[in-house]
């Protein structure tokens, strides 16, 4: 028997949206891989030597407050003041609920703080670390500066 034109079109329409769903199915897992596995930020190795190449510049527009030299330096995003805290943002990576940022900041009284997650510091490694289902991780990088990650 064969088919009808009324048919066969609805058979072809069938076809034609299956395979929109499918494109645009595609398209947002591929969206979804490259957005997570997208990086902007600098490895702990980088901002560390980060500080040590540049402690000078660094160190001059903290006693100045004035970041514009700070902000021309390869690799930092962004630089805010939170109380007697500095942080100078280098990026981040992921998307929520499980993102990490990465800095360092600046710590005028030289002792680590969680001046993220505000918990309580417990030593970890060579550093220090809090956690309250999110993580807050430092480790000391000269005098007054501290290398910090952060996981939502």
């Amino acid at each position: 028997m064969a088919e009808s034109k009324e048919q066969y079109m609805k058979r072809v329409n069938r076809y034609r949206t299956v395979f929109v769903i499918t494109c645009l199915a595609v398209s947002l897992v591929l969206f979804l891989i490259i957005r997570i596995a997208n990086t902007d930020h600098l490895s702990k190795s980088q901002i560390v030597n980060l500080v040590e190449g540049n402690y000078h510049v660094i160190a001059e527009d903290i006693s100045e407050n004035d970041f514009s030299d700070t902000l021309n330096l390869k690799g930092i995003q962004d630089v805010s003041r939170k109380g007697e805290i500095i942080d100078f943002y280098c990026g981040g990576s992921g998307i929520a609920p499980s993102s990490k940022e990465y800095g360092f900041y600046y710590s005028a009284n030289d002792t680590p703080c969680d001046f993220v997650l505000m918990g309580t510091l417990k030593p970890d490694g060579k550093g220090y670390s809090s956690s309250d289902g999110n993580y807050f991780y430092t480790e000391k990088i000269r005098k007054n500066f501290y290398y910090y990650e952060v996981q939502f």
